[in-house]
C-alpha cells in the first residue's frame, strides 16, 4: 500500500497546502520570467511507484531531476513536460516581451537543454524555498540535471531515482499568451516523512 494512502486528513491536507504553496510561487516565477500573469488549476495529487512514472511513455519527453536535504532527510523530484508544452515555456522565457526572436527548430539538443535547465532551476528553487519559509524547514538543493528525448529520459530516471514511491502533482499553467501543463514528482525518503509532520506540529 503507497504510503499516501495510509495519511490520515489532516496530514493529508498538510500535503495538500504544501504543494499548493508551492506550486503557486511556481506560477509567479513563471510569469515573472515570461511577463505575463500566470494563473494555475487546482494541483491534482496522486501517489505513484517507481515502476509505473505519470506520463512516462505518454508524450512526456523533456524532464528535470533534482535533489532535496531538509525537508525530509532525503527528497528527490523530477519536473516532467512534452516536447510541446516545454519549447511553450521556454519560449516564454526567452521571449519574455516578444523582443527576442524564438525558432525551437533551430536550436541544437545543447542549447535547448541550457533553456530548460535555467527554467527548471527557477522552477525547483522556487517550489522548494516557498515550502521550507512556510513551515520552517530549512531545505538545501542541487542544481537539477536536465535531460531529453522519450527512451533516453526514461532511462535517465530508470538509473537515477533512490526512492521507490511518491506524489504526483499534475497541474496546467495558462498565462494571456501562453498555456501549458507540467508534471510535478516529489519523492521524499519514506521513513523520514514524518520529519515534515513533526515540524508542522502534526507527530
Amino acid at each position: 500500500m503507497h504510503w499516501l494512502s495510509q495519511l490520515d486528513e489532516m496530514k493529508t491536507s498538510a500535503l495538500k497546502e504544501m504543494v499548493n504553496v508551492g506550486i503557486s510561487h511556481v506560477a509567479t516565477a513563471v510569469g515573472e520570467m515570461s511577463n505575463e500573469k500566470v494563473s494555475i488549476s487546482v494541483p491534482l495529487l496522486s501517489g505513484f511507484s517507481s515502476q509505473s512514472l505519470p506520463g512516462t511513455g505518454n508524450g512526456f519527453r523533456v524532464g528535470a531531476y533534482f535533489q532535496v536535504d531538509g525537508l525530509a532527510d532525503f527528497s528527490e523530484a523530477l519536473i516532467l513536460f512534452s516536447q510541446k508544452d516545454a519549447e511553450i515555456l521556454m519560449e516564454r522565457f526567452i521571449q519574455g516581451d516578444g523582443s527576442i526572436p524564438w525558432d525551437a527548430a533551430s536550436l541544437s539538443l545543447a542549447d535547448k537543454l541550457s533553456v530548460f535547465h535555467e527554467v527548471s532551476t527557477i522552477m525547483s528553487h522556487t517550489f522548494f524555498s516557498a515550502v521550507s519559509l512556510m513551515f520552517g524547514l530549512p531545505a538545501s538543493y542541487a542544481l537539477p540535471v536536465s535531460n531529453f528525448e522519450g527512451e533516453e529520459l526514461e532511462g535517465f530516471i530508470a538509473r537515477t531515482l533512490r526512492q521507490s514511491e511518491g506524489i504526483a502533482i499534475e497541474v496546467r499553467f495558462s498565462g494571456q499568451q501562453s498555456q501549458f501543463s507540467g508534471s510535478f514528482l516529489l519523492m521524499p525518503e519514506v521513513k523520514s516523512i514524518g520529519k515534515f509532520f513533526k515540524a508542522i506540529g502534526l507527530e
